[in-house]
């Protein structure tokens, strides 16, 4: 059920409790096996009173990483809602938090999850649920680009497949935003004033690979080391089109859809930021061709 900020609930339940506190989660949270070791942090398979969570520690020493890891953690507070990762609790003394545990994992893995028999989820591999979950995403770019707390653009993600990982993919085939470290508000200056891993060419060029994918107008155009690149979010806009390429796959209906949204994809591509859509202008445009398909009535 929906609760206010400040508490949770799991599936079938009838009321919201308050988020676990510090005591809780040390008495109560029980990790099982670790899922991931990031950068800045450890993720770990947890029990809490019988349900599966999952559990994050920050444990850096470093100023810098904890800082990383504070905001992520005020920003999945501020956040919470139907587009967020559902939290069950934090302990900002100890960077620790606890939050819901999605079974089909993130975006990135969508066609290994329709192939593994372990859930046997083949027979929804059809263009009405890929169509859905890319629906999804747009509305989780919208919520973000008007969010409670300012525009947020996604910092931390310049390639696709680290990208799809900030995304999970919920019991009920919805899909939350997850890694929220590196969203940025957008000011007057920009959004993302740095980019992780940003290659060069020896003569302090952006390589070709690079300014595709960010965006930058002009590959060739000399930028000095010690600049970088300042994205709004019209950087997320930018990436739409191989999201919806890669979510849309190749199963029937995928290219009556793809031509359907050629237009629009187009104008996310736009060498002028100013001149690409907002979130939710493409997500008008997928709607409609949302309907077209259900029109259609595609078989898988």
């Amino acid at each position: 059920m929906p609760c206010p900020r400040g508490k949770f609930s799991f599936p079938g339940w009838n009321e919201c409790r308050s988020w676990l506190n510090c005591s809780q989660i040390a008495l109560q949270v029980h990790a099982t096996r670790r899922f991931h070791h990031g950068i800045t942090k450890r993720v770990w398979h947890a029990n809490w009173n019988g349900y599966q969570v999952v559990f994050i520690n920050c444990s850096e020493k470093d100023a810098v990483k904890r800082e990383q890891c504070s905001r992520g953690m005020h920003n999945m507070e501020k956040l919470q809602g139907k587009f967020v990762t559902r939290l069950i609790g934090s302990c900002p003394e100890k960077l620790q938090i606890v939050t819901m545990y999605y079974k089909h994992g993130t975006l990135r893995f969508l066609d290994n999850l329709f192939r593994s028999r372990r859930h046997r989820l083949y027979k929804y591999d059809n263009i009405q649920t890929r169509f859905q979950l890319t629906v999804e995403y747009v509305k989780v770019l919208d919520y973000l680009h008007s969010s409670p707390i300012g525009v947020r653009v996604m910092c931390d993600s310049p390639y696709l497949d680290k990208l799809l990982d900030q995304y999970l993919i919920t019991d009920d085939f919805h899909v939350v935003v997850n890694d929220v470290d590196g969203l940025e508000e957008v000011t007057e200056e920009g959004g993302c004033h740095k980019w992780q891993n940003v290659s060069f060419s020896s003569k302090g060029q952006l390589t070709k690979e690079l300014a595709e994918r960010l965006g930058w107008p002009n590959e060739s155009e000399p930028l000095p080391f010690h600049l970088r690149p300042v994205f709004d979010e019209k950087i997320d806009i930018w990436k739409i089109p191989w999201v919806v390429e890669k979510l849309l796959g190749k199963v029937k209906g995928s290219s009556f859809a793809k031509n359907e949204l050629r237009k629009i994809m187009e104008k996310c591509h736009a060498i002028n930021p100013q001149q690409r859509p907002t979130a939710n202008e493409v997500l008008q445009e997928l709607l409609r061709v949302q309907q077209l398909i259900v029109d259609h009535r595609y078989e898988t």
